[in-house]
């Protein structure tokens, strides 16, 4: 299986690292309006040109809106958008993930924890049993959603921050 990712920049070369730690795809590539390179194949509006090759599609956009934007364009055109866990996050085996949630390197997501679509768990980032976090949000650098508590979708949580409510 072949992944494109759309983005080069960092969340993208992020994206890029997690999935060459997992070993999952055989192929990555870009797509990429501002970045040129190698592994840039073209723009980001022409990824359904690249459909026989690569049947898994990331859109890695630290901005969220556009993020979930990209997201709904991806799976409108029939691909699959890859739910990523980085191999030293901890993942309950009662945690729901939604699709295209990304679990970066040492991320906690505990018990019957939940996380809508499209979501990024940043590096060290911990969700505590029973939360909920919507789609389309940004979980910072060992950021904290404690026990219990709602994250509404698209927010993004700072690095190192607490959310207690």
């Amino acid at each position: 299986m072949n992944l494109l990712i759309l983005g080069a920049g960092g969340y993208g070369q992020t994206i890029y690292e997690l999935v060459q730690a997992c070993g999952t795809y055989e192929k990555v590539a870009f797509l990429d309006d501002k970045i040129n390179g190698a592994q840039v194949l073209g723009r980001c509006a022409e990824f359904e040109r690249f459909k026989d090759e690569y049947q898994h599609i990331y859109p890695a956009f630290g901005n969220n809106e556009i993020r979930m934007r990209w997201a709904q364009q991806i799976v409108a055109a029939g691909y699959t958008i890859p739910t990523l866990v980085h191999p030293t996050a901890y993942v309950s085996p009662t945690a729901r993930l939604g699709q295209g949630t990304a679990v970066l390197p040492k991320a906690i997501i505990n018990t019957h924890a939940v996380t809508g679509a499209n979501s990024l768990i940043n590096c060290g980032a911990i969700l505590d049993h029973d939360c909920i976090v919507g789609e389309g949000t940004h979980i910072g650098l060992g950021a904290i959603v404690k026990a219990n508590c709602r994250v509404q979708p698209l927010v993004k949580i700072e690095a190192a921050v607490v959310v207690q409510e």
